[in-house]
């Protein structure tokens, strides 16, 4: 169940030297919980660390994920009713594994006593906020999701940026993605990251993407990937990309009209920039566009 992450943040993630910042510390707990990339080997005992670390600076999916490791005794003692506490963090916040981690404890009654309503109503909230272990419980258990907060916004600013009214349809896509909804996150992150009716600002696109990252949307971070690698939104540390060089562009998926544009995976990426980007990349996927267009249509 717990978690599953998109492929970038595992095989192509760069720790930072001098984790100064929630996802650094965050990052670096995937890194050596992983073992791939320049970490030689797991070590639990530093990715539970770090992952505390990053928790008790209120970071959504650290939280979750330390809930995880307190529940497995992964790195640490096992804690049910310690991982209880951290899931309620990060429930708080709105994560999606959180969400669902905690409806599985209710359900199950470990580590907290079992209420069957309590777990349902969890449940929805995780598959609302992208959940697809969630949504898949909810059928399993007869208990139909109920509908994303933030669709109407959503469905009509895609009709909207289909006949071409990008800033029309921005401000649908905002305020269905200030409601939660992890598809109008992705997409108003893609047109604060290219200027589609509303002003350039990679660090509004980067803020967006990790908010639909952090519900397990999978573009999104695979979106925030190619940001943390070619340095745009924030700074990171390590070498300096080549000057003179492309701007990445983000990949797409699907209509934005589709039900089902971006897929969904748990878990949630690291940001963290450089200066300038390095050439060569695909851009950023939307939830407008399908593959393999480089434009939203």
């Amino acid at each position: 169940m717990w978690p599953r992450f998109a492929g970038w943040s595992l095989s192509r993630q760069q720790g930072p030297d001098s984790p100064r910042t929630p996802d650094d510390f965050y990052c670096l707990a995937l890194g050596h919980w992983s073992g791939q990339a320049q970490f030689q080997g797991k070590d639990p005992v530093k990715a539970a660390g770090y992952a505390r670390t990053a928790a008790e600076q209120n970071h959504p999916a650290a939280q979750g994920l330390y809930g995880y490791f307190l529940s497995k005794g992964i790195g640490l003692k096992a804690d049910p009713a310690a991982a209880i506490t951290w899931w309620r963090k990060g429930a708080a916040q709105a994560n999606a594994d959180s969400l669902n981690a905690l409806a599985a404890a209710y359900e199950s009654g470990e580590g907290v006593a079992a209420d069957k309503q309590e777990a349902l109503r969890l449940y929805r909230q995780a598959a609302e906020r992208g959940s697809k272990d969630a949504a898949q419980r909810l059928a399993a258990l007869g208990a139909p999701k109920a509908s994303s907060a933030g669709q109407a916004e959503f469905d009509e600013g895609a009709r909207l940026y289909k006949v071409g009214q990008a800033e029309a349809a921005a401000k649908q896509f905002l305020r269905a993605a200030e409601l939660g909804h992890a598809r109008a996150q992705l997409q108003i992150g893609y047109q604060y990251n290219y200027g589609e009716g509303v002003a350039v600002n990679a660090g509004e696109a980067a803020k967006w993407y990790t908010r639909a990252a952090g519900q397990g949307d999978a573009t999104a971070q695979s979106n925030l990937g190619n940001m943390y690698e070619h340095g745009t939104g924030c700074a990171r540390t390590g070498s300096r990309p080549r000057a003179g060089t492309r701007r990445a562009r983000p990949r797409t998926t699907r209509s934005a009209s589709s039900a089902s544009a971006a897929p969904i995976s748990s878990g949630s990426g690291c940001p963290r920039t450089a200066s300038s980007p390095s050439g060569g990349s695909r851009r950023p996927r939307s939830a407008g566009t399908p593959r393999p267009a480089s434009r939203p249509t």
